[in-house]
Formats: structure tokens, sequence, C-alpha cells
């Protein structure tokens, strides 16, 4: 007896040809298929996170002088724009920081998908996730200055002195 199990003909095997083509047109967004990628949504967010700080002087603490020399360079030459009864300093900061995080994320975000191509021929999974994980690194950047911002509104709340454009002995007057 032999233990030799005899193969189908060939008229039986039926060949298996996967094509992969582009839809045409608009196509809606699958949340379904981003949200079970998520995990590597995170990991590249947080990959461009450490490499943004670590290849700057100054580090993280970019991200707080950044929109406070923005502020500082409104405030001396378009102060006289400001709306009556607004402070200067958070009108121009938070217009600032909203621009900041408007231009970083759609210029990141282009860029993403150059500087990430190698990974995109190579490797299935939905392209929007490189775009969004730029726009998060530029998410992060708004949520410090968020935050600086709101210690600048209670400064100006608590009647300290916030004029950037004033020498300080102006302030004690």
């Amino acid at each position: 007896m032999s233990d030799v199990v005899a193969s189908p003909p060939p008229t039986q095997l039926r060949a298996f040809k996967a094509v992969l083509e582009p839809r045409s047109g608009w196509q809606a967004i699958h949340f379904g298929e981003l949200w079970s990628y998520r995990e590597l949504l995170f990991i590249l967010a947080g990959r461009d996170i450490k490499v943004r700080y670590k290849q700057t002087v100054l580090g993280a603490a970019w991200a707080l002088i950044q929109p406070l020399l923005q502020t500082i360079v409104f405030v001396a030459f378009f102060s006289g724009l400001a709306p009556n009864g607004v402070d200067p300093q958070i009108f121009f900061f938070s217009g600032s920081l909203i621009w900041q995080l408007f231009a970083t994320s759609v210029a990141s975000a282009g860029n993403s998908l150059i500087g990430n191509q190698n990974l995109i021929a190579k490797v299935y999974f939905p392209r929007l996730v490189i775009p969004i994980a730029s726009v998060i690194v530029s998410l992060t950047d708004f949520c410090v200055g968020k935050c600086q911002g709101n210690v600048l509104m209670r400064a100006t709340m608590s009647g300290e002195h916030t004029d950037f454009s004033a020498p300080p002995s102006a302030a004690k007057k």
C-alpha cells in the first residue's frame, strides 16, 4: 500500500490571481479601516514627535518660544490693529496659535506623503494614516501653546504686567 495521495487532475486546479486597481472618483473614508490601523497611526505620530524635538537645538522649548516670539513681534508692530477692549497680547497670541496649527498641519501633511513614499510603496495600510499622524504632531504643538495661552490669559486677568511692547520699568508706574 502506498501512502501517496493522488493530486487532482490539472483541469480541476484553478489559478488564483489578485488584481489591485485604484478606484476612480471620490471615495468615502473607511473609518473602520483607519480604526484598525490606529496603532500604526500612534507609532508614526510618536516617531515624528521624537524626531521633531530631537532635531532642534532648543528641543521641546521651541513649541513654547515660537508663538511667544510671534506675539512679541505682532504686538510691537501691529498693536493698534487689535479691537478696543481686547488685550493685544492675547489677541495676537491666539491668532498666531491658530494660524500656526493650520499652516504646519497643511505643510507637514503634504510633506509626510513625500517623506514616507518608500513605506507607502511597500506595505498596504490606509494612506490617510500618514497625513493624520503629521497633523497629530501639529496638534501637540497647539496643545502646548494653548496651555501657554491659558497662563497668559490668567496673568492678564489678574492684573500682572504682560505688555511685551513696553519696558518693565513702564509697568511699575
